[in-house]
């Protein structure tokens, strides 16, 4: 504003979005409602009930990434290379052919 207000402004910007949380098994997802069937029970014979919902539509392979073997790929917020400070996977992306096998 030209002025001083005597009321703050609206932000100029968004706030920045939290980053992504870890990929984790639901602990509230059972197999046609039941608590007993649960990712552990998934996790007996994944190639068979991966692809079972919970009769919300809600499948075991989305509930129970980790068990199923779904969790997408995301770098890693303690890897540093050569274990230097400032050097994270950030400092490698930056010239990857540099630092990464093809």
């Amino acid at each position: 504003t030209p002025k001083p207000t005597a009321e703050p402004t609206p932000k100029p910007t968004a706030e920045p979005t939290a980053k992504p949380t870890a990929c984790s098994d639901a602990t509230d997802w059972g197999y046609k409602g039941k608590s007993n069937k649960d990712c552990a029970w998934v996790a007996k014979k994944p190639e068979k009930y991966c692809a079972k919902d919970d009769g919300d539509d809600w499948l075991a392979l989305s509930a129970c990434p980790v068990t199923c073997g779904t969790c997408g790929c995301s770098d890693s917020t303690t890897w540093l290379y050569k274990g230097k400070n400032g050097k994270s996977c950030d400092y490698v992306a930056k010239k990857p052919s540099k630092y990464c096998d093809s």
